[in-house]
């Protein structure tokens, strides 16, 4: 278990963490710079389809288990599709809501 995980005591892959580490790193402080990452990301990119490799095989192998249990992930799928779907557009509604403008004046004082 990587160090971060056991001191968070948390359930969530390593690689999550190191996104959201790299994101954080990047990102609001900018602690990293993007072009010391840049030449690494561009090869990570060029090779990206080597990175499929597992999941298609793995996929492969387990087909009689996912033609089996078929209709119950094509659901699940769904389900979590349109949750996740209601969650980002209340979030995006609520965060995006129109707020006044301090300096200018309402509509309706203009009026007067």
């Amino acid at each position: 278990m990587p160090w971060r995980q056991a001191l968070l005591h948390i359930a969530i892959p390593g690689s999550i963490i190191g996104m959201l580490q790299l994101f954080t790193l990047l990102s609001p402080i900018q602690i990293l710079l993007t072009k010391w990452v840049k030449l690494g990301c561009q090869l990570l990119i060029r090779y990206i389809v080597l990175l499929f490799v597992p999941i298609g095989v793995g996929i492969m192998k387990y087909s009689p288990q996912i033609i089996a249990n078929l209709g119950p992930l094509v659901i699940s799928c769904l389900v979590r599709t349109l949750i996740v779907l209601v969650v980002v557009g209340y979030s995006a509604h609520y965060f995006q809501r129109q707020r006044r403008i301090v300096s200018k004046p309402d509509e309706a004082e203009e009026g007067k």
